[in-house]
């Protein structure tokens, strides 16, 4: 009896390791199957990883390209989202309006500088709600001359963000023309004779059939 009841106890010990056996074998078989997953989403974890480093290393590029753009251009650039909040800017918008990395995240109208905002902040009010461009001339209180083009900033789906503000400096031009204005004028003073209309201000057709008659002023030159 004592051997019988050993022999059981045996067998049951017996079914109950097979048991615990086909569990741990279970348990191998999900963690196998466990660690393939891993090793899968970790592929594809590496590819987003290559991609993420890749898109990065692309925004790097052109920001660095935007930015030897900008300084390459100097043209003086305000970027300002709807509530006329000061968003990025040229390294050249700076001796405008005195603007710092700092200062962005202000309103615009804060800051003083050669630029008189009075009107300014209507005409960039006024694009902003029509999407209209704006373009006009500008004189500085230092003098200075600009070009100015207010354009609505649009967003991928072409809505209206915001405005930009592109200052060029036309002093140089403004001065040139004004120079040819005055030797014209100086020109135009030294050709007229007594008794014959000053060629510089007649049509052209008037010019030609003048030369090609040959009129002479009264103290014989031909015009």
């Amino acid at each position: 009896e004592e051997y019988e009841a050993a022999l059981e106890e045996l067998k049951a010990s017996n079914e109950e390791l097979l048991s615990v056996n086909e569990e741990v074998q279970s348990t191998n078989e999900e963690l196998e199957a466990s660690k393939e997953e891993m090793q899968s989403l970790n592929e594809e974890l590496s590819t987003i990883n290559g991609e993420l480093n890749a898109s990065v290393e692309d925004l790097a590029r052109t920001n660095n390209d935007l930015k030897n753009l900008y300084a390459a251009s100097r043209i003086a650039t305000v970027f300002l989202d709807a509530d006329l909040v000061i968003r990025n800017f040229t390294p050249a918008a700076s001796d405008l309006f005195r603007i710092r990395a700092s200062d962005i995240g202000r309103p615009l109208s804060d800051l003083v500088g050669i630029i008189d905002q009075g009107d300014l902040e209507k005409e960039i009010r006024q694009v902003f709600a029509t999407g209209d461009l704006l373009e006009k001339r500008l004189t500085a209180s230092n003098g200075q001359e600009f070009f100015v083009r207010l354009v609505p900033y649009r967003d991928a789906r072409e809505e209206i963000g915001g405005v930009v503000l592109a200052f060029v400096d036309i002093t140089s031009l403004v001065t040139a023309e004004g120079q040819q204005k005055v030797l014209i004028a100086e020109l135009d003073q030294a050709l007229q004779f007594p008794g014959v209309a000053n060629s510089w201000t007649m049509p052209i057709k008037a010019r030609i059939d003048m030369l090609s008659t040959g009129i002479r002023t009264p103290i014989g030159i031909k015009v």
